[in-house]
């Protein structure tokens, strides 16, 4: 299940915002706060249908990305200063790929996604089981 807890940690937090480290109180902090900003993500992940399946490879990492941009956007953090300008460039940022999630134009279950660059080209099977993942593969390019 994809829609469960924090992306990232305290730790990953400090490598990329912070400017020093972490006492066992900041690092609490900043853990409470990756877990409340998890939440928008599940949201957005929800509204796709996205809690179920299998992470692809890549989207752990993305996912850990805007769980650290959203904790830093949504709280005086407490290693380092963050400006109010960043903050909101931060925020922005948070909520167009939250948007791109919640729309499905990224797709975390390794699918190609609504807006994927397709080539001119025709696909057809050879046989029932290649035409089924066809259909299958169409829908999904859909977000069905």
């Amino acid at each position: 299940m994809a829609c469960t807890g924090q992306y990232a940690t305290a730790r990953e937090y400090a490598e990329l915002i912070c400017t020093r480290t972490l006492d066992l109180s900041a690092e609490a902090r900043v853990n409470r706060q990756l877990i409340l900003t998890s939440g928008a993500l599940h949201a957005a992940m929800s509204a796709s249908n996205q809690c179920t399946c299998d992470l692809a490879d890549w989207a752990v990492q993305y996912l850990k990305h805007l769980n650290i941009i959203l904790a830093a956007a949504t709280q005086d953090c407490p290693c380092s200063t963050v400006s109010a300008e960043d903050k909101a460039a931060y925020l922005a940022f948070a909520n167009a790929e939250m948007e791109k999630i919640r729309t499905r134009q990224i797709d975390l279950c390794g699918g190609t996604g609504r807006n994927y660059p397709a080539v001119g080209a025709i696909q057809y099977g050879l046989n029932v089981f290649n035409d089924a993942q066809l259909i299958t593969d169409r829908l999904k390019k859909q977000g069905y």
